[in-house]
C-alpha cells in the first residue's frame, strides 16, 4: 500500500478523568503529498499508533495524535472529527470514529445524555415529597385562581361549582331554599303513611293507636262511643269516681266539716262533682246541711273558686228525715296527681248523725 498519512494527524478525545495529555509523535520526516514510497513504513507507523492508544488509555486522559509537522488529518488525509473515540485505523490510515456514550465513561448515570431539565424526559419513579419545593410563583390560570405558591380551586373542568359545593346537604338544616319535587320525597312510616316519590299519605293511626270505624268526624260532630265500654286513662272522657253508701256512712259531729270520701285525680282538665246523703237517727232533727268540693281535708268551702263548688241547704228536716245535697260542677285543672276532697257539714240536734255519698270526674279535654 503506497498510501500513508496525509500532511499532519492531530485527534483530541476525550477520556475518562481528564488529567493529562499523551503526545504521539510519529517520525514522518519525508512526507510528500501524503504519501510514502515505503508501504512498509505504514504497518510500523499503525503498530506505533496502537502502542500510543495503548499508553494513552492506560494513564488516562487526552490523546494527542501527529508528527514533528504539528497537522490536523488522519492517515488517509480526512480531518478528523473533534471529541469523538477513535474507534479503529484501516491499514490505509482511515479513522473510524464515534461519538462517546455515557457507559464509555466509568461512573456516569444513565441521564448523563438526557436533558432532565425537560420533565418529559422522567420516565419513571415518582419525585419525593421533599423535593417538591415550594412551588411555582405568579398568577395561576385555568381551573385555578389567586397566585401561586398558594392558589384556589375555581373551577372544576372548566366549570364553576354551585354554591352548594361546599355545602354539607346531608344535613337538612342546610337546605334552605325551594321545594323538593314529590319525586324526591321519601317514604313515610308511622301513624301516617306514604310510597317513596309520591306525596299522597295515608293516615291510620293517631300518637301510635290505631284509628277505629268511627274515628271520622264531620265539622262540629265528634263520633261517640256506640256501646257501654269506657275511654281508656288518658284519654278524653276517662272518668273516675269514689262511692260510699250508707252501710258504710262516716259519724259526723254537729256543726264540723268531715270528709265522706276522696278521688286522687291525675294531670289534666277535669270536671268534677258530688253528692253528699245525710243519715241521721230515729229522733235525730236537721237545721243546715252543706256538700263541698275542695283540696282541703275536712274542710268547708267558704270561699268561690273554679276548683271548687259547694251547696247550703237551710231548711229544718222532720226527726229521722234524710237529705241529700248536690255540690255543683268544679273545674278541675292539674298538672300532677290531686287529691280531691267530698266534704259534709250539718248542724242537727237530739241525737247522732252520718253520712255518705258519691264524688265522680270526667276528663274534658
Amino acid at each position: 500500500m503506497r498510501k500513508i498519512f496525509g500532511a499532519l494527524l492531530f485527534a483530541l478525545v476525550t477520556l475518562t478523568q481528564p488529567a493529562h495529555a499523551v503526545n504521539c509523535n510519529l517520525p514522518y520526516p519525508n512526507l510528500t503529498n501524503g504519501t510514502r514510497a515505503d508501504a512498509g513504513q505504514v504497518t510500523a507507523d499503525f503498530s506505533a499508533l496502537v502502542a500510543c492508544l495503548s499508553i494513552a488509555t492506560t494513564q488516562g486522559g487526552s490523546l494527542l495524535l501527529g508528527n514533528n509537522n504539528g497537522g490536523f488529518a488522519n492517515y488517509a488525509g480526512t480531518p478528523l472529527v473533534p471529541h469523538q473515540w477513535i474507534a479503529g485505523l484501516s491499514p490505509t490510515g482511515a479513522a473510524t470514529q464515534s461519538q462517546p456514550a455515557a457507559s464509555d465513561i466509568s461512573g456516569l448515570a444513565p441521564s448523563a445524555t438526557i436533558d432532565t431539565t425537560n420533565a418529559n424526559n422522567i420516565t419513571s419513579g415518582v419525585l419525593a415529597a421533599a423535593r417538591g419545593g415550594t412551588g411555582s410563583s405568579g398568577a395561576a390560570g385555568g381551573d385555578l385562581s389567586g397566585t401561586y405558591p398558594n392558589p384556589t380551586v375555581a373551577k372544576i373542568n372548566g366549570a364553576t361549582p354551585a354554591a352548594s359545593a361546599t355545602t354539607d346537604t346531608t344535613n337538612a338544616g342546610n337546605i334552605t331554599s325551594g321545594t323538593l319535587p314529590a319525586g324526591r320525597m321519601p317514604a313515610l312510616t308511622n301513624d301516617c303513611t306514604t310510597s317513596a316519590g309520591t306525596v299522597a299519605t295515608t293516615c291510620l293511626k293517631t300518637n301510635g293507636v290505631p284509628f277505629t270505624s268511627t274515628a271520622t268526624a264531620a265539622a262540629g260532630q265528634l263520633p261517640a262511643t256506640a256501646t257501654n265500654d269506657n275511654a281508656t286513662a288518658g284519654n278524653v272522657g276517662e272518668y273516675a269516681s269514689s262511692i260510699v253508701l250508707s252501710g258504710s256512712a262516716v259519724s259526723v259531729s254537729n256543726g264540723i266539716a268531715k270528709d265522706i270520701t276522696t278521688l286522687p285525680l291525675t294531670a289534666g282538665d277535669w270536671d268534677v262533682s258530688g253528692t253528699c246523703f245525710s243519715n241521721p237517727a230515729g229522733s235525730t232533727t236537721t237545721s243546715v246541711m252543706f256538700c263541698a268540693i275542695g283540696t282541703a281535708a275536712n274542710t268547708n268551702v267558704i270561699v268561690p273558686a273554679d276548683n271548687t263548688a259547694v251547696t247550703e241547704y237551710p231548711f229544718a228536716v222532720a226527726a229521722g228525715n234524710s237529705e241529700w245535697v248536690p255540690t255543683g260542677i268544679a273545674r278541675v285543672s292539674v298538672s300532677g296527681t290531686t287529691t280531691y276532697h267530698l266534704v259534709t257539714q250539718i248542724s242537727f240536734a237530739v241525737s247522732t248523725m252520718s253520712a255518705y255519698g258519691i264524688i265522680r270526674a270526667r276528663r274534658a279535654r
